[in-house]
This record gives C-alpha cells, structure tokens and sequence, in this order.
C-alpha cells in the first residue's frame, strides 16, 4: 500500500509556483487534492502551487519523502 501524505508549502518551498502536473511528472507521486485557504479540490494538472498550499498525495515511500523535505525550503 502506497502512503498518503499531506504537507504544507513554506516560504522559500521550490514547488512553490510549479503546477500539479509538473509535481506528477518529476516526482512520480500522485497529487489528490490541494487546499487554499478554506477551499480544498481535486486539483487539475494547470493549477499552480503557492506558498500555504496544503498538498495531499500518495506515492512510493522515497518519493513521498523528497516532497516532504522540498515542502520546507
């Protein structure tokens, strides 16, 4: 069973201003939902990532804990 991860994207993040799509395609994790504020969704692959986003994904445990450490900056 893949994990399910959430974090949340900190000032200085590089995957702030990156879009869903690219964070699928370089990291192989699966994205399943993004929370702004007190809007959360099943976010389309364009939707670009900004600082406080919080990102719930699923993925190998290698993967899912590269995006854990770029979470912070």
């Amino acid at each position: 069973m893949k994990p399910k991860m959430q974090i949340r994207l900190w000032k200085g993040s590089p995957l702030i201003g990156k879009t869903v799509g690219e964070i699928i395609k370089d990291y192989g994790v699966t994205v399943i939902k993004v929370a702004r504020g007190r809007e959360a969704t099943n976010p389309p692959p364009d939707l670009v990532l900004k600082e406080a986003d919080y990102i719930s994904y699923v993925g190998q445990s290698k993967e899912c804990l590269d995006i854990l450490k770029l979470s912070i900056g």
